[in-house]
């Protein structure tokens, strides 16, 4: 399986979401097409509102009022502050750490003459657990 997130390239912070239990997780797509359709969205959404969406998997909906003082971009330009970083599933990242993501199959934009764009996802949540033996020879290697 291969795991695509979505990450600004300014601060390397990648993109997340609140689940049911309204816990924060990464969101990752299961292919580049997937994570593209979410970006220009994502950038979409940015640029008329001036801040970036906030997914709560809770709020069925939810409309924001858009922030005067931000500084308005294009989707283009939005869109050079973002990249898209692949793991394969064997990559030390799922075995070393405690890592939650929702993993996106589908996104779906449907846009509506005068009205917000309306996303669809289709996902299913994953928790990683660490090897703990894994975990132990990787740290005491870089300890030595």
């Amino acid at each position: 399986m291969q795991y695509n997130f979505i990450k600004l390239k300014s601060n390397g912070a990648y993109f997340n979401v609140l689940d049911y239990s309204q816990n924060s997780r990464f969101i990752c797509f299961n292919s580049k097409d997937t994570a593209t359709k979410y970006i220009k969205y994502a950038c979409n959404y940015r640029s008329h509102n001036g801040y970036w969406n906030s997914i709560n998997a809770r709020d069925d909906k939810k409309i924001f009022k858009p922030h005067k003082n931000t500084k308005r971009r294009t989707s283009d330009n939005l869109e050079s502050y973002l990249e898209i970083e692949s793991f394969d599933e064997g990559d030390s990242i799922f075995t070393d750490s405690n890592i939650s993501m929702i993993y996106c199959s589908v996104v779906d934009v449907v846009s509506l003459d005068n009205a917000p764009d309306i996303i669809g996802i289709v996902a299913h949540e994953i928790d990683f657990k660490p090897d703990a033996i894994r975990l132990k020879r990787r740290l005491w290697r870089l300890w030595r």
